[in-house]
């Protein structure tokens, strides 16, 4: 697996347990967590610069490659995750999972 289908399938199991209110502890999710974690380590993926210090501030979209939020678009930091996707929301509370790698700090 490639650092960007690594980054999709835990950005899958954040949705799961977070939107979806997946339970984390049944079987079928500790392995998929499992999974994920064992590709991350052997991937060596590099820890975001977004840190837990940083929820309640503000970001903008680097990209025009998200389907659900514009380039350019303010989000709020609601939440960080260890794998470089973060809970975020918009000006209209609509909540969105995004890469680190997809916002800049807002200045």
């Amino acid at each position: 697996m490639n650092k960007d289908e690594i980054k999709h399938i835990n950005w899958m199991y954040n949705r799961l347990t977070s939107v979806h209110k997946e339970n984390p502890n049944v079987d079928y999710m500790i392995r998929f967590k499992e999974i994920i974690d064992k590709q991350l380590t052997l991937c060596d993926v590099v820890s975001s610069f977004i840190t837990a210090e940083d929820e309640g501030n503000y970001f903008v979209v680097n990209t025009d490659d998200l389907d659900e939020i514009e380039k350019g678009s303010t989000v709020y930091l609601l939440e960080t995750y260890p794998e470089d996707i973060h809970l975020f929301k918009d000006k209209n509370d609509d909540e969105f999972w995004i890469s680190a790698d997809d916002v800049d700090r807002k200045e």
